[in-house]
């Protein structure tokens, strides 16, 4: 559901510079953020927003593309498989790459490390885990998924897990070192092969579960070389994966636990789903679920645009992090209560577009359009608490937040079928709301104490 981030031995780190837990000592890539003026960081974040909604509207209009081709080419019990194989691999990768690659931006960033150094500890995590998160893939999928083959589970892994987990870390590191522009434009090449592998697919009339899945891992291997080769070009200097110490282990499994519970939290009812009810109500639901996920493009092209802002840390500023928090939830509410709208008067139309096979998608649109509103006060709190260095409290309130969805998915959904997914969804993310805020206003308070009398507000 969200793109998020996560501390320990980084703190610990801060705290042998001068900082205390609460007052952390800023890195070199953050020394240099800080002495930049204000209007050169008010340049930066713009120019980072115009890149950031481009690759997000890139990424929706591929989106949009690629579900109505699945669609309709499969039909609503094969297109509920395809959500519950990709919701199993998307959790699977937040124990992969997506943590990988967001410590690699507060390795460089933040704690100032050598790009060569960094980059190859992320490839050799991210070879380690692909192994043993694609294993995982495919043990569970007779288990939670049996009516569909292991093959295409594990396909769908390779290619989330290796292929596109290089394209990612390697976006990353053009994030931290070159420009979030640079990172965008790596993203945006992949999603259109990817796209013109789908559509290829349909025009030929070969666009199958098994045909999709073999056309992904075929891109997402293929791109990842080609990124590998993009970064030694442009960075100098040759890629070659290395084993992580232990720091930085430590360092990032409080990433990789935070990313899996909002993994779980975000995709585990597509999975009860199919488990629980039928891969053809499953397929409904994740029809209508997309609409939303495609309503939050614009929050999460903020939340991406702002993320290193977050990561600056001025230890004499008073407020900083639960001020910058509330400016950028104000902003995406306003959006998010027009979205809802937009959603809720334009559900009557998926019949039009998508068949009288989702008929029922129509109906289950205005149940789940309030999540939009509901991700909108909840984001850019969450990583105000990144901000002052809070990854236990993070941690602990997206574990709590993902075990009300799985719980109350599996008690509600056996019961109601789509709509116990949706209030199980909503119930999860008021947990999530009210004890993100409750834990930035009390950190916030915690780091304002030490900070000396006659400091900035």
């Amino acid at each position: 559901m969200r793109s998020v981030r996560g501390r320990s031995p980084a703190a610990r780190r801060g705290d042998r510079n001068g900082g205390g837990p609460d007052q952390p000592s800023v890195g070199a890539g953050s020394r240099r953020r800080r002495r930049a003026p204000l209007s050169a960081r008010s340049s930066r974040l713009a120019r980072d927003s115009v890149w950031s909604f481009a690759s997000e509207g890139f990424q929706l209009v591929a989106t949009l593309a690629v579900f109505y081709l699945l669609t309709t080419h499969l039909g609503p019990a094969q297109y509920g498989y395809f959500s519950g194989s990709q919701a199993l691999v998307a959790i699977l990768a937040t124990l992969s790459h997506s943590w990988i690659a967001l410590l690699l931006l507060q390795e460089i960033v933040r704690e100032g490390r050598p790009e060569p150094h960094v980059f190859g500890m992320g490839l050799g995590l991210l070879g380690v885990t692909g192994v043993l998160a694609v294993g995982a893939a495919a043990a569970l999928s007779p288990l939670l998924l049996p009516g569909i083959g292991v093959l295409v589970v594990v396909l769908f892994a390779v290619a989330e897990l290796f292929g596109l987990g290089v394209v990612f870390v390697s976006a990353a590191l053009l994030q931290a070192t070159v420009s979030y522009a640079e990172s965008a434009r790596v993203r945006i090449a992949f999603l259109a092969v990817r796209l013109s592998a789908v559509v290829g697919l349909a025009v030929t009339d070969r666009l199958s579960l098994l045909s999709v899945a073999v056309a992904y891992c075929a891109v997402s291997v293929t791109c990842g070389l080609g990124s590998l080769a993009y970064v030694s070009a442009r960075r100098g200097f040759v890629p070659r994966p290395r084993r992580p110490d232990a720091s930085e282990l430590r360092s990032g499994l409080g990433y990789a636990g935070t990313l899996a519970s909002f993994a779980l939290q975000e995709d585990s009812d597509k999975i009860l789903l199919v488990r629980l009810a039928d891969p053809v109500t499953a397929g409904l639901y994740a029809a209508a679920y997309r609409g939303v996920q495609i309503a939050v493009v614009p929050i999460r092209a903020i939340l991406a645009s702002s993320h290193s802002r977050f990561l600056e840390h001025d230890p004499r500023a008073r407020g900083q992090h639960l001020r910058r928090s509330l400016r950028f939830t104000g902003l995406a509410t306003a959006y998010a209560v027009v979205a809802v709208g937009v959603l809720v008067v334009g559900a009557p139309l998926i019949p039009l577009v998508l068949g009288d096979a989702y008929r029922q998608t129509a109906a289950m649109l205005p149940w789940l359009a309030g999540l939009v509103l509901l991700r909108a006060l909840s984001l850019f709190g969450f990583n105000g608490l990144m901000g002052l260095r809070r990854n236990g409290a993070r941690l602990g309130i997206i574990v709590c937040s993902a075990l009300a969805a799985v719980v109350g998915g599996v008690v509600l959904i056996t019961g109601y079928s789509w709509r116990g997914a949706v209030l199980a969804t909503v119930v999860a993310e008021l947990v999530f709301i009210g004890l993100t805020w409750l834990a930035l206003v009390r950190y916030q308070r915690v780091h304002d104490r030490t900070v000396p009398e006659g400091a900035p507000a």
